[in-house]
C-alpha cells in the first residue's frame, strides 16, 4: 500500500517525478518573485491541484494546517502572502520531515544576503524569498537522496 509519505520519501519514478514537478514549481515561483515580487496564485493552485489526487485526504489537511501556522508571519509583515502559500503547498507535498529540512536550508540560504544587508545598514530591506526556497528544496532533496 502506498502512503502519502512513501511517495515523497520512497524510491522510484513517482518520487522522482513529484520532486522534479515541485522543484519546477518553486523555480517558476522564484523567477516571478525576483521579477515582480509576487508569487502567482494560479501557479500555486496548479501545484496544489494534483496533490489531492496523489496524496489523498492528508494533502488538504497539511495545506490548511501549514497555512494556519504560517499566517501570523504574514500578519506581522515578516513574510509575504505568496511565501506563506508557497510554504503551505511545499509542506503539503513534502510531509513534515522533508518540510523542516526544506525550511531550515531555505532560511540558512537567506541568512547570508540578509546579514550583508543588515551590516550595510539596510535593516528594513526586503528580499524575495523565492530563490532561497528553490535552494532549500534542492538542498533538502539532495540530503534525502544522499541519506544525509
Amino acid at each position: 500500500m502506498t502512503t502519502p509519505d512513501s511517495l515523497i520519501h520512497g524510491v522510484g519514478p513517482q518520487m522522482f517525478l513529484i520532486r522534479i514537478f515541485f522543484g519546477l514549481v518553486i523555480a517558476a515561483a522564484a523567477w516571478t518573485d525576483v521579477r515582480s515580487r509576487r508569487i502567482p496564485n494560479l501557479l500555486l493552485l496548479y501545484a496544489a491541484f494534483p496533490g489531492g489526487f496523489l496524496l489523498g485526504p492528508v494533502f488538504p489537511l497539511r495545506l490548511v494546517l501549514c497555512t494556519l501556522l504560517l499566517y501570523p508571519l504574514f500578519r506581522l509583515r515578516l513574510t509575504g502572502a505568496g511565501d506563506v502559500k508557497l510554504l503551505a503547498v511545499a509542506a503539503a507535498w513534502a510531509g513534515p520531515a522533508l518540510f523542516f529540512r526544506f525550511c531550515f536550508l531555505s532560511l540558512l540560504a537567506a541568512f547570508i544576503p540578509s546579514a550583508v544587508l543588515f551590516l550595510r545598514g539596510r535593516r528594513g530591506a526586503r528580499i524575495p524569498m523565492g530563490p532561497f526556497f528553490l535552494a532549500g528544496w534542492a538542498s533538502a532533496n539532495c540530503t534525502v537522496l544522499l541519506n544525509i
